[in-house]
């Protein structure tokens, strides 16, 4: 109801970009423009498009393509695109073998998951929300734990640790420590500054 008034931000927003992405997409069609690149080259596409009265009032920018298609075929190109396909298909696949196989008490858990991750997948055709911190952490955390619930894949080990690799490893502890006092004093200092 809003866009037939006129410009309407999360419609009109949306279309500008994705004119920009598919534009990207058309100028380098086979390997894109460059991983992470579409923040880059956003502004390129997006100036002649703000002379059309639709897109004139918009915010000038955009971090993702708010379209999982669009933004890696934007980026990696056909071939690009064509690889997270695979990679997604082989997800599914194995996922669902994962949850035939799984215990019962896990069963409903696998299937959770697995319909989280195509539920994440789904919903950033129209969104982002994969693409940061937070959301994006879940959403990989459940493709890891989906695959990992594997009962053929479990393997257990007894790790024993001989003196010097304790002490490479308590040295390198302390080293991560040192670090991350030392980042934390920068922070300060550009609180500071």
């Amino acid at each position: 109801k809003e866009v037939t008034k006129g410009p309407y931000g999360p419609v009109s927003q949306r279309l500008l970009i994705w004119t920009c992405a598919w534009e990207m997409v058309q100028d380098h069609p086979w390997l894109g423009t460059g991983w992470g690149c579409l923040e880059l080259f956003y502004p390129y596409y997006q100036g002649p498009q703000l002379f059309k009265k639709v897109f004139a009032p918009l915010r000038t920018h955009a971090n993702n393509a708010h379209d999982e298609i669009l933004e890696y075929s934007s980026q990696i190109g056909t071939v690009g695109l064509g690889i997270v396909v695979l990679l997604w298909i082989v997800f599914f696949k194995r996922a669902a073998s994962v949850a035939a196989r799984v215990a019962e008490p896990w069963k409903p858990i696998e299937w959770g998951l697995i319909g989280g991750v195509a539920g994440m997948l789904v919903d950033n055709l129209l969104n982002v929300s994969v693409h940061f911190a937070v959301p994006g952490f879940l959403f990989w955390w459940w493709v890891g734990t989906a695959l990992s619930l594997d009962p053929t894949a479990v393997q257990t080990r007894t790790l024993t640790l001989r003196p010097p690799v304790r002490v490479s490893g308590l040295l390198a502890g302390l080293l991560l420590v040192g670090f991350m006092a030392r980042s934390a004093c920068l922070w300060a200092a550009e609180g500071n500054f």
